[in-house]
């Protein structure tokens, strides 16, 4: 059956992707990777907007300690970070923090980067954070592989079920041995009635005769 045939083919294909997702999720530089660590730099062009994250975002940070702060908008992290130009010195980098109610997994702000070239970032209460957006950001070969697993684990599992479905339907419709027992026996017994009759018949003709 095509449909059976098709839904093996996406749950084995989903599974693999599963397996591909579980193996890269570890080896990538992003924040959503799982045991994870921020690059040691981050290249970044000059006055281009960038983000902060970290895994778990502001839930995490506020969970670590760092307060929060009331704004125009509302509750924001208390958020300072720093940037590193040059061995043994730091600034204070000029940044927006997310506020408390974000929808944001990770991120954490955004700022505008000073410089063009490699940029580290520090912020109090966490250290070093990830840049995700950086000009040389790692493409994110895990992510796509989980999003394949999700599709095809969803439609292959749904093509099984209409399948099962399918064939469980044709059962209940279909007789059963014992019903066809049944109904050859009926045929049977009708068809040997049928010929005691004949019979029957022709002997009395020739009795009469």
């Amino acid at each position: 059956m095509p449909r059976v045939a098709i839904s093996a083919a996406l749950l084995l294909i989903g599974l693999a992707s599963w397996g591909l997702w579980r193996v890269l999720s570890g080896t990538e530089d992003l924040p959503f990777a799982q045991s994870a660590s921020p690059p040691t730099s981050a290249h970044v062009t000059k006055d281009k907007t960038y983000s902060l994250a970290v895994p778990g975002g502001v839930r995490a940070m506020v969970a670590r300690g760092v307060p929060l702060a009331n704004s125009n908008s509302g509750q924001t992290l208390a958020l300072h970070c720093s940037w590193s130009p040059g061995a043994g010195e730091t600034r204070t980098l000029e940044l927006s923090p997310e506020s408390s109610d974000t929808k944001a997994e990770n991120t954490i702000g955004h700022f505008d980067s000073p410089i063009t070239g490699a940029l580290h970032v520090d912020c109090d209460g966490w250290g070093a954070v990830f840049i995700p957006d950086a000009d040389n950001r790692p493409a994110d070969a895990s992510g796509w592989a989980l999003v394949l697993a999700t599709i095809t684990l969803t439609i292959g599992a749904g093509l099984g079920l209409s399948a099962l479905r399918t064939t469980w339907e044709r059962a209940q419709q279909s007789p059963t041995s014992d019903e066809y027992d049944e109904i050859e026996g009926s045929v049977d017994v009708a068809y040997v009635g049928r010929d005691d009759r004949e019979v029957g018949s022709d002997d009395r003709g020739d009795v009469d005769g």
